[in-house]
């Protein structure tokens, strides 16, 4: 059972999980959607976001899912939640040890990162109607983003249909 320790600030709402007890990556990431859903989406700036991120920093195993307006993103202001996942990190290091070019090496974690953002992705699928009882009239985006700022590894839209 993972415990949340509110990192909030005067703008944004912010739980972090610290070190996953997960036993996989999918655990973790069920763990991670589940605060989201339960403590971050329809509340604060959350409320009818239009922009839901899902962010994997390889290099330290941190997951970052969270839920904003186009405008408040822009701005730096998002609600989310934050958990790291050891296995995360150690499939990078495994990768960068292995001793690949650089092109290889971009290729793998990219690869990672979309198989995660994937993967985070069927976990909402599950509950997209309630995301969408609470997101904006025109649904949201989910975006990917690997630990490179500002690169989106892939991008969705729901609209409310």
């Amino acid at each position: 059972m993972t415990t949340w320790l509110d990192k909030s600030d005067s703008s944004s709402r912010f739980l972090d999980g610290g070190e996953s007890s997960a036993t996989s990556k999918l655990e973790a990431l069920r763990d991670l959607f589940t605060c989201l859903r339960n403590e971050i989406i329809g509340k604060g700036t959350a409320k009818k976001f239009d922009t839901l991120l899902f962010e994997v920093n390889c290099d330290t195993g941190r997951l970052i899912a969270a839920a904003t307006t186009e405008d408040q993103h822009a701005s730096g202001v998002v609600d989310g939640c934050s958990l790291r996942v050891q296995e995360v990190q150690d499939s990078w290091y495994d990768l960068l040890e292995s001793g690949p070019s650089d092109e290889q090496f971009s290729a793998g974690v990219t690869k990672a990162v979309r198989e995660l953002g994937t993967e985070f992705e069927r976990l909402f699928m599950a509950d997209l109607d309630l995301l969408r009882q609470s997101c904006s009239s025109n649904g949201f985006k989910y975006r990917v983003y690997g630990s490179d700022p500002g690169v989106v590894i892939f991008e969705e839209e729901y609209s409310m249909t």
